[in-house]
C-alpha cells in the first residue's frame, strides 16, 4: 500500500546497500527521482532491481529535485561526491543530505562553511551480501543516526518506514561504534571461516564443508543475545579444562600454526569472561593463561 506524502529520494552510489534501502522506500511510498552511479549499465540493473528502472543516470545533477539525496558510496569518496553534489547542483537549503557509513559523521557531508542543507549520518547494522539479502534483512534492523536535530528527526521516520529501528549516537564515537560493528559482523565471518580451515582437514575421506558448524554457531549467537554472553559461555575454558586446551594448542602448531596467535588471544578473552562470569576458579584461570602466554614461544 503506498503511503500519500513521501518526500522524494534520489541515490547516488546504487551498490548493495543503496539497493536495498531504495527498494524498500519506494515499497513505501517514496518517489524515486534518480539513481546515480558511474557505469552506466551498472546503475541501470540497480534501477531496476530498485523499480525505478527510468530514473538510472550518470549525472549528479537529476538529483537536484528530490527532497532526500542518500550517498551509498565507500567510505573514502563520501567527502569528494558530497563537495561535487553541494558545488555543482542547486539544492534546496531544505534538502536532507544523508550517507550510510557507520565511520564518518555527518560533518563529511559539510565541505565548507556555505552548505546549510541539513544532514544526516544514517547506518544499518546489518551486512549486506546482495540487495536482495539486503533488502529482507533490513527490516528489524537497528539503525544508527547522527547529524542535525532535523535530520535525525526526518532519519527516525525513514527507519521507521524501512521497519527497522533507530538509535542516535555522538559524533565523537562514530569509529568506536563502527569498530564494534566490525567485529560482531567481519570478524565472525573470519573467525568461522578459520574454523572451517580446522574442519576442513578433519576427515581423510572427505572434506567436511563449514556447513557442518552452522547449527553449533547458530545456538551460540541466539543464546549469547538472549541470555548474555556469561550466561551463554560454554566449552572447556569455562569448564577449566587445561588439559583440552593443552591439545587444542599442540594440534594448531603442528597443523595450522598461522592460527595459534588467534586461539591464543581469543582464549584470553575467554578467560577473562569465564571468570567474570564466576564460574572459572583463579587457579585454573592462571592455568590456562600460562599455557595460552607460552603457545606463540613453543609453536
Amino acid at each position: 500500500m503506498i503511503t500519500k506524502g513521501k518526500p522524494s529520494i534520489a541515490l547516488i552510489g546504487p551498490g548493495r546497500l543503496g539497493q536495498a534501502v531504495m527498494a524498500l522506500l519506494r515499497q513505501q511510498g517514496y518517489p524515486i527521482t534518480a539513481i546515480v552511479g558511474r557505469d552506466r549499465q551498472r546503475t541501470a540493473e540497480a534501477a531496476r532491481f530498485i523499480g525505478a528502472e527510468l530514473m538510472a543516470t550518470t549525472d549528479i545533477n537529476r538529483c537536484a529535485p528530490a527532497d532526500i539525496i542518500l550517498i551509498a558510496t565507500a567510505d573514502d569518496q563520501l567527502a569528494q561526491i558530497a563537495e561535487q553534489l553541494t558545488s555543482t547542483v542547486p539544492l534546496r537549503v531544505t534538502t536532507l543530505l544523508i550517507h550510510c557509513s557507520g565511520l564518518h559523521t555527518a560533518d563529511v557531508l559539510k565541505h565548507s562553511a556555505t552548505v546549510v542543507q541539513p544532514t544526516l549520518a544514517m547506518h544499518p547494522l546489518q551486512t549486506f551480501a546482495s540487495g536482495e539479502q539486503g533488502k529482507d534483512s533490513l527490516p528489524g534492523c537497528y539503525f544508527s543516526l547522527e547529524g542535525d536535530a532535523a535530520g535525525i528527526e526526518q532519519g527516525q521516520q525513514i527507519v521507521a518506514d524501512l521497519g527497522g529501528e533507530s538509535f542516535t549516537i555522538d559524533g565523537a564515537y562514530k569509529a568506536r561504534y563502527h569498530a564494534a560493528a566490525c567485529m560482531a559482523s567481519n570478524f565472525v565471518t573470519t573467525l568461522i571461516d578459520s574454523a572451517g580451515k580446522i574442519l576442513s582437514q578433519c576427515n581423510p575421506q572427505q572434506e567436511l564443508p563449514v556447513a557442518v558448524l552452522g547449527p553449533l554457531i547458530r545456538t551460540a549467537v541466539e543464546n549469547t543475545l538472549a541470555l548474555g554472553a556469561e550466561a551463554a559461555l560454554t566449552g572447556p575454558i569455562v569448564r577449566g579444562d587445561d588439559g583440552t586446551v593443552s591439545r587444542h594448542i599442540g594440534q594448531l602448531q603442528h597443523h595450522h600454526p598461522d592460527l595459534v596467535a588467534l586461539y591464543q588471544q581469543l582464549g584470553e578473552k575467554t578467560v577473562e569472561l569465564a571468570q567474570r562470569s564466576d564460574r572459572l576458579d583463579t587457579t585454573k584461570g592462571e592455568k590456562i593463561l600460562e599455557l595460552l602466554a607460552h603457545a606463540e614461544q613453543t609453536k
